[in-house]
């Protein structure tokens, strides 16, 4: 799996196997990469996946303080479907960025959502 902004070339990328595109907005609802108007705040967005046998899942996440939840409104595997309120434990200081990380695990796929932080 492979997991891409949608500032990776947004528009040329089509959604092939194993993408997780996840949209950063800031305050005015904008997404902070591809500037799509997606009504939210600074903690929401929304995702679509699509894993190698062409399942696909999307919903809209929203991070509360180190909590992350998340709606799963269309999966092919019905063990995804519904509300998920997940603790984020993981701070992980990346190359280029700092991110909290957590993922889901069902069967049959893996997904995992990120969001960039500030670590001193």
């Amino acid at each position: 799996m492979t997991l891409i902004s949608c500032d990776s070339e947004r528009d040329n990328i089509d959604m092939i196997c194993g993408e997780l595109v996840v949209h950063k907005l800031y305050k005015n609802g904008t997404c902070l990469s591809c500037n799509k108007l997606i009504s939210g705040n600074l903690q929401k967005g929304w995702f679509y996946f699509k894993d190698q046998n062409g399942s696909s899942i999307n919903g809209d996440l929203e991070f509360i303080e180190n909590k992350l939840k998340v709606e799963i409104s269309n999966s092919n595997d019905a063990e995804f479907n519904g509300s998920y309120t997940i603790k984020i434990d993981t701070i992980e200081k990346g190359h280029q960025q700092n991110f909290m990380s957590i993922t889901l695990r069902s069967k049959k796929n893996l997904i995992q959502f990120y969001k960039s932080v500030n670590i001193d």
